[in-house]
């Protein structure tokens, strides 16, 4: 990792005065850059045998934040970012379990006096899920996984125009980041960064002419064509990944934005970040998306419709468990048809409803197809097969009515309950736990 820094600097100081990063506020050039930088590790001097232990920060994401990941990968310190706005409960249970030497915040760099870590030698960074299944795990990603992933999405990057400006969604605490801030260290492109975060943000950014890129996760779709029509909006390439890419969602997309070049990712976060993934041909008019080519050194498994991952990229394991060991369990169910893998849902998100097995993931696809419907959730709850619906209008009657052409029987929800906004993860995908809690209190 160090070798990516070294290639940075080299190429910055020949640039030395250009802009590197624009803002809502001034821009900032490469020398500026390499300054915050070059201050962040003079901090980090002061605490002896700092390499011996790990950072956590919880920063807001933007060129002060990124300095800081530059100043650790440059010296090999493990990091762990935290989500800005985390809760200090959430806080406190990551810190406990990461066991870091210094906790980084807005305010103040606090010694926490862990001398070493548990962490393998080589470790690059730790990045903690969500917990939508449990208890946030932490996954140990090592340096030499990095650079395959560094290598792979730097060639996958290659239709992007070199210097294209790039605006990433997501905190830094989301691995989907680390597209953002791998890509600038090859010096492939620019970032941009916003005070406010959120999908009015974003269009602010496209509208502006500043961006050309964007990274995010296609949940944001439906929010961003809703609230982008009738803008003037264009954007040269748009990146999605992290969860399922709806046709419908693709079509909305691109009727928005025609002359904008897409590319769907596939990739757990124990596979770093992603580990397949293709740029869409606008003409391809099949039913749903495919998750893309395999990346050089990964290999991708089918056994009884369930995609197991194996190659060079692949976590090093969870934080407090021993090294994982053979093919990753994904958990997707996926079918392969001529020689495409289509992603059908988590192996979760299959089950036994009134005798008939059934995929949610099925049911939110087709329903997504609907007027009016910007995002759906589909589950299993005692004897009620549920369809949670985000819309500004709904007439149950009429859906029912739609919905009946287009599914069989045993797949047609026995309660809808229709919202007018869904409660968000910090990653901006639907947050379950308080879709089914309220729905338990109420």
């Amino acid at each position: 990792m160090k070798l990516l820094c070294e290639e940075f600097r080299l190429l910055a100081s020949k640039s030395i005065n250009d802009s590197a990063i624009y803002t809502s506020g001034e821009d900032i050039s490469f020398g500026d850059f390499l300054e915050m930088s070059s201050l962040w590790a003079k901090k980090l001097e002061f605490f002896p045998d700092i390499e011996k232990g790990t950072v956590a920060f919880k920063l807001a994401k933007g060129p002060h934040s990124l300095a800081l990941i530059y100043a650790l990968i440059e010296k090999e310190i493990p990091f762990c970012p935290i989500y800005p706005d985390a809760s200090k409960e959430e806080q406190d249970l990551l810190i406990s379990t990461l066991n870091p030497r210094l906790f980084i915040t807005e305010d103040e760099v606090t010694d926490l006096k862990n001398e070493s870590s548990d962490l393998p030698i080589d470790t690059a960074y730790v990045i903690f899920t969500s917990g939508t299944t449990g208890r946030p795990k932490g996954v140990v990603i090592q340096r030499d996984a990095l650079m395959s992933f560094a290598e792979n999405i730097d060639n996958f990057t290659n239709v992007i125009e070199k210097g294209a400006c790039l605006y990433g969604v997501s905190d830094w605490a989301f691995d989907q980041s680390v597209l953002e801030w791998i890509l600038f260290f090859k010096n492939k492109i620019k970032l941009y960064f916003s005070k406010n975060q959120g999908i009015p943000a974003l269009i602010e950014v496209i509208e502006s002419k500043k961006c050309e890129a964007i990274n995010a996760v296609p949940d944001i779709i439906p929010t961003l064509v809703k609230l982008g029509a009738g803008r003037d909006l264009n954007l040269k390439y748009a990146m999605f990944g992290g969860s399922l890419l709806y046709r419908s969602w693709l079509n909305d997309f691109q009727a928005l934005l025609p002359n904008t070049k897409v590319a769907c990712l596939y990739g757990p976060t124990e596979a770093t970040v992603y580990c397949s993934g293709q740029w869409l041909n606008i003409d391809d008019d099949s039913s749903s998306v495919d998750i893309g080519v395999p990346f050089k050194g990964t290999q991708f498994h089918i056994v009884n419709d369930e995609l197991l991952i194996s190659g060079d990229q692949l976590m090093w394991g969870y934080l407090g468990e021993n090294k994982f060991k053979g093919n990753y369990s994904t958990e997707d169910s996926v079918e392969s048809i001529d020689e495409k893998i289509y992603f059908k849902g988590r192996k979760s998100g299959f089950t036994k409803f009134r005798g008939f097995r059934i995929s949610t993931v099925e049911i939110e696809e087709k329903v997504s197809e609907f007027n009016g419907v910007s995002n759906s959730y589909a589950c299993i709850d005692k004897d009620n097969l549920l369809l949670f619906l985000e819309t500004d209008d709904f007439n149950e009657v009429e859906f029912r009515r739609w919905i009946k052409d287009k599914l069989s029987s045993y797949k047609i929800p026995t309660r809808i309950i229709a919202l007018k906004k869904f409660p968000l993860l910090k990653n901006n995908k639907i947050d379950t736990k308080t879709l089914l809690n309220d729905i338990s209190e109420n």
